[in-house]
């Protein structure tokens, strides 16, 4: 928001920056190729990137940093996937955070089950990265960094 035509802000206010915090994306996935190519990619965008590789780590971590959004596997040690979602949709403070499951696992019931759990989307790998960016920047703004990570990366995919 520019404060200079804002009719709430005093004049005082108008001239002190407006500081935008840097939005935060947690990927939980067990296989570190995987997790390590979506943060690689991200990293040409101004966004953090936590990485968590087991199902509890990434449920504190979405307790503690409550991230903008969550991109989680299915299939890990130290947690399911399935159960990630459960218990972070079940809590009044990490409802809200918008997930996105990316999975080597597909079946329509599976889908169907987890978008009744909340997620507000479903891929299955391989995925074109610039299909999940495109819905990442549903839900956190992807604005690319003042020292981007330039390469081709977002036209590779990922697979498990």
């Amino acid at each position: 928001m520019n404060h200079s035509t804002c009719s709430f802000c005093s004049p005082a206010v108008a001239d002190v920056p407006v500081v935008v915090k840097q939005p935060a994306i947690l990927l939980i996935d067990d296989d570190p190729d995987v997790s390590q190519s979506l943060a690689r990619y991200l990293s040409r965008y101004d966004v953090e990137v936590l990485q968590a590789y087991h199902g509890a780590h990434g449920i504190w971590l979405a307790t503690t940093r409550r991230p903008g959004l969550i991109i989680t596997d299915l299939r890990m040690p130290q947690g399911r996937g399935q159960d990630v979602v459960e218990y972070l949709k079940g809590r009044t403070d990490t409802c809200y955070i918008p997930i996105i499951v990316l999975t080597g696992l597909h079946s329509d019931e599976l889908e169907r089950q987890m978008r009744k759990q909340g997620v507000e989307e479903f891929f299955t790998k391989p995925v074109k990265l610039e299909d999940l960016r495109a819905v990442i920047n549903c839900f956190v703004e992807l604005r690319e960094a003042a020292t981007a990570y330039d390469d081709d990366a977002g036209k590779e995919g990922l697979s498990s």
